[in-house]
C-alpha cells in the first residue's frame, strides 16, 4: 500500500453516508439500488481521492447540506409557508361552500298506511361569504404581500448561506493550512531551542543573549500554535453551525 498521505476529514465522510440515507428516504429507491450506488467507490477498485480533488466536491456537498439543514433557512422557509397559508386560508373565506345532508326516518307506527312507513330526505346547502365593505380583500392584498415579502426574504438568504457556507470553507481550509504551518515552526523551535541549551549547559561558545532569544523564539512558536489551534476549531464550529450539524457529539468530535 502506498504511504502517500490522502484527505478525507471526518465530517465530509459523515455527510456522504447522510447522502445515501437521503436517497434511500427521499427518492424511493430500494436498500440494495443506494448501496450499490455508492459501494462502488469502496470496491476493489477504489481509488483514494487527493486533497486537491476532494476540496471542490467537498464544497458542493457542504453546500447542499446548509440548503437541507442551516437553521437560519429554515427559519425563512417556514416563514414563507407560514404567509402562503394565511393567504390561502382568507382566499378561502370568500369562496363558497356547499353541502348535502341527507336523513332517512322510520315510521314505526304500524297503524299508518305502507307508504307513510319511511322518510327520506335530501338537503343541499349553498353558503356565498358576505364581503364587508372590501374588508375581506383589504386582508387578502396584505397576506398577498406578506407572502412575496417572505419569498424575497428567502431568496436573500439562499444566497447569503451559500456565501456563507463558501466562506467557512474557506476559512476552514486556511486555518489547517495555518495549523500545519506553526506545527512546523513549534517543532523547529524546539529543536534549535533544545540544542542551543545543551551547548549552553555544557559551556560552549552560546551565550547567555542566545539563550534567552531561543527561549523568546521557541514561546512565540508555542502563543502562535495555540491561536492557530483556536482559530482552527472556530472554523470548525462555524462550518457545522453552516450545515445545520452543531451538536453535542459532534463538538465533543472535534
Amino acid at each position: 500500500m502506498s504511504s502517500e498521505k490522502l484527505f478525507c476529514p471526518e465530517f465530509v465522510y459523515e455527510i456522504c453516508v447522510g447522502l445515501t440515507v437521503y436517497d434511500f428516504v427521499f427518492k424511493d429507491l430500494s436498500l440494495s439500488m443506494v448501496a450499490k450506488q455508492y459501494s462502488m467507490g469502496l470496491s476493489e477498485h477504489y481509488k483514494p481521492v487527493h486533497e486537491d480533488e476532494m476540496s471542490v466536491p467537498a464544497e458542493d456537498i457542504l453546500r447542499f447540506m446548509s440548503e437541507q439543514k442551516n437553521p437560519k433557512l429554515l427559519i425563512a422557509k417556514l416563514d414563507a409557508k407560514i404567509a402562503e397559508k394565511n393567504l390561502d386560508i382568507e382566499r378561502s373565506k370568500l369562496s363558497p361552500s356547499a353541502s348535502i345532508n341527507f336523513t332517512k326516518s322510520e315510521n314505526e307506527d304500524f297503524s299508518t298506511t305502507v307508504d307513510e312507513v319511511d322518510e327520506e330526505k335530501l338537503k343541499a346547502t349553498i353558503t356565498w361569504p358576505i364581503i364587508k365593505g372590501g374588508k375581506n380583500f383589504s386582508t387578502i392584498k396584505k397576506f398577498s404581500y406578506q407572502k412575496e415579502e417572505s419569498l424575497l426574504l428567502l431568496d436573500d438568504i439562499k444566497n447569503e448561506v451559500k456565501s456563507e457556507t463558501t466562506n467557512s470553507w474557506s476559512n476552514y481550509k486556511s486555518s489547517q493550512g495555518v495549523l500545519s504551518a506553526t506545527e512546523a515552526q513549534l517543532k523547529a523551535a524546539e529543536i534549535a531551542n533544545e540544542g542551543i541549551t545543551l551547548e549552553y549547559d555544557s559551556g560552549n561558545t552560546r551565550t547567555t543573549l542566545e539563550l534567552i532569544q531561543s527561549r523568546s523564539l521557541l514561546l512565540d512558536a508555542r502563543i502562535s500554535h495555540a491561536r492557530a489551534e483556536r482559530d482552527f476549531i472556530v472554523s470548525q464550529f462555524k462550518l457545522l453551525v453552516q450545515i445545520g450539524s452543531l451538536s453535542l457529539d459532534s463538538v465533543k468530535s472535534l
